[in-house]
């Protein structure tokens, strides 16, 4: 059965496979400046750890809230599922902040993008939406951090 958890795992495969590529694309589309690639060890799920400080960028991604279930119709229930997948990136304090704002909106972008080019990939899921999740700052062991990502819903049979 395709639930929760092979809708989690499968995101998290989809995206490390792609995530990087679609950078890529939008650094040579782009030219300007360049965002780094994301490490495939530089993935957190539901937590971040002092790991976290040993990458420029990292991700912080999982369940945005408990799945809900509703009624589909006579005897059919549908689970939606809500990730979260944001990349985190140091504020080196710029003087600009608005480059720093400029580099998460691209990776807010490759998110985006990946998630249109590969739900066939997810082959138990009936019904998804793509939402942008506004930059946002804070503080970590005295250290400041943006982020900036994607929530995806996902809809997917109960049972």
């Amino acid at each position: 059965m395709y639930d929760t958890e092979t809708f989690l795992r499968d995101l998290e495969t989809v995206y490390k496979a792609n995530l990087n590529t679609r950078i890529a694309a939008i650094n040579a589309e782009k030219a300007d400046f360049n965002i780094n690639n994301i490490n495939a060890n530089a993935w957190y799920f539901q937590n971040m750890n002092s790991d976290i400080f040993s990458y420029d960028e990292f991700i912080v991604w999982g369940l945005s809230k408990p799945p809900d279930v509703e009624v589909f119709q006579n005897d059919n229930y549908l689970k939606i599922v809500k990730v979260f997948i944001e990349v985190v990136i140091p504020d080196a304090g710029e003087t600009s902040t608005e480059n720093i704002i400029w580099k998460l909106l691209r990776y807010t972008r490759a998110l985006e993008e990946v998630a249109f080019k590969n739900f066939d990939k997810f082959q138990g899921v009936a019904k998804t939406s793509v939402e942008s999740l506004l930059p946002t700052s804070f503080e970590l062991d005295g250290k400041m951090f943006r982020s900036s990502g994607i929530s995806i819903s996902a809809a997917m049979s109960a049972y």
